[in-house]
């Protein structure tokens, strides 16, 4: 398993470094200047390389409110926003969702910059459940097929599936509507790379008050029945962030719970969200 965790002295001497931080900025340019973040940095990419994703253990670095911005800068173009999210019980879309979630890739749907890495950092636990997040590595899933079913692998790399969506973030000021037809799985010099949003394929037939094609469902039900036999269980304790390639994985979480306070108040498990290309 993809696990980095840093000594508790290398954490120390990080954690010092950031506590006279005032701003992303600043956390950006002190930690550019320490060769043991330099290190830390190396390695993480080192592994997202070779693995496709990691789950960083930082221990109390997590405490330090600018660090996590500072780290996603650190791989590409950084969005610029970080995504706070619970579990709610009126939720409009899927990352507040009490449901496990389908196995997908971020931003699926924008053909010319979907991000290249995703950050999932845990903040708060399940006040009930175990919560794991799920990792499948696209390579793996190609291995798979080509010896079990290369006629569905075929399928997969050829057949164009619709999806739509009105913008490409839910908060995003743009809701234009996009409509992609693309196949799930493709390949180019870097090798095989996946764009898959399973409720963004349902919207699409549900927009247009269509029955999606059977020979379409069928390979869709599949690909994923393949696609969970191999993936891989992840526990993120509170601030631990998980690293993935946003191309080439797909992830889900399982189900969640939400606890009520007497004041009406709600606990539930608590995630930052980013992604750089």
């Amino acid at each position: 398993m993809a696990i980095l965790k840093i000594s508790d002295e290398l954490q120390a001497e990080l954690k010092t470094l950031l506590k006279s931080s005032q701003s992303p900025e600043e956390t950006i340019d002190i930690l550019s200047k320490s060769t043991k973040f330099s290190n830390l940095l190396t390695s993480l990419k080192k592994i997202l390389k070779e693995d496709k994703f990691v789950q960083f253990r930082g221990g109390e670095l997590s405490n330090y409110n600018f660090f996590f911005t500072a780290l996603v800068n650190c791989f590409g173009e950084y969005y610029g926003v970080i995504e706070h999210t619970g579990i709610k019980i009126d939720c409009d879309y899927t990352g507040c969702s009490r449901n496990q979630l389908v196995l997908h890739n971020d931003d699926a749907i924008d053909i010319e910059r979907q991000p290249q890495f995703g950050f999932i950092q845990v903040i708060k636990e399940d006040p009930i459940f175990k919560v794991h997040n799920g990792i499948v590595l696209i390579r793996e899933l190609i291995r798979e097929l080509k010896f079990k079913d290369p006629d569905l692998l075929n399928s997969l790399l050829t057949v164009p599936v619709p999806m739509c969506s009105y913008g490409i973030n839910y908060d995003g000021e743009n809701k234009k509507r996009l409509v992609v037809k693309e196949p799930i799985l493709s390949k180019d010099s870097d090798g095989y790379k996946v764009r898959f949003d399973f409720e963004r394929i349902n919207f699409y037939y549900k927009e247009k008050n269509e029955k999606q094609p059977y020979e379409e469902s069928k390979m869709i039900f599949d690909f994923l029945q393949y696609a969970n036999g191999i993936k891989k269980a992840l526990f993120l304790e509170v601030g631990d962030i998980l690293i993935q390639n946003n191309k080439e994985t797909l992830h889900d979480r399982d189900e969640c719970s939400i606890e009520l306070g007497t004041n009406g108040k709600l606990n539930s498990r608590e995630i930052l969200v980013s992604f750089a290309r």
